[in-house]
């Protein structure tokens, strides 16, 4: 089972062009786009989880290797990946691949409960520059072929393709200085912006 977690606040061409990436390096597989309610180690998401869910939908119903799931909302609280990587195991048997960016790769080792992540999962990790050399996490080992994610949990995968330098933080920023920012959005996650008038400010 593959995931790519986020805020997608709002999800972006950035968000889609990375989740192909990965669907197409692991064998056109299906990836799952599932929404963090409330994520940890960064500020509160601007729109609500509705409006985020909603883009979310839009931007993948044209696509068949993306799937929206809103599985870490059946929890209260706070969004504890380790929980939702648990959880994950209990209802699927395939290993478990994490896609994340390099910035949040880089704080792994502060998430709630860490140490645990090696036996659940790996990770697939991607950037919007060129590779950078980056320390593993304790109980994780580096591996040169994504496929291998796909056998056993502990492996990372290092992507040395650049991602789409778009960001929803500057995204957010353009829309409240009345910017046009309809390049980096799916269509219809635009228009849905636009009606609900999200991130003016």
């Amino acid at each position: 089972m593959v995931v790519f977690g986020g805020t997608f606040d709002p999800i972006h061409r950035g968000h889609l062009h990375a989740a192909g990436h990965v669907s197409h390096s692991l064998g056109d597989v299906v990836v799952t786009m599932m929404v963090a309610p409330s994520p940890q180690l960064r500020h509160p998401p601007e729109a609500s989880l509705q409006d985020r869910w909603k883009m979310l939908t839009l931007a993948c119903e044209s696509d068949l290797a993306l799937k929206p799931s809103r599985f870490e909302d059946r929890h209260n609280g706070p969004t504890r990946t380790v929980q939702t990587l648990r959880d994950l195991a209990k209802t699927n048997d395939l290993p478990i691949v994490w896609a994340i960016g390099m910035d949040a790769f880089r704080n792994v080792s502060k998430w709630y409960q860490s140490k645990e992540l090696p036996q659940v999962a790996s990770f697939f990790v991607l950037s919007r520059t060129v590779r950078q050399p980056t320390e593993m996490p304790t109980g994780f080992c580096s591996v040169q072929e994504p496929s291998q994610l796909l056998s056993n949990p502990g492996g990372v995968f290092v992507s040395t393709e650049p991602m789409l330098n778009i960001s929803a933080t500057e995204i957010r920023r353009r829309i409240r200085g009345g910017l046009d920012v309809s390049d980096w959005l799916h269509p219809e996650v635009s228009k849905h912006i636009i009606k609900n008038h999200l991130y003016r400010g």
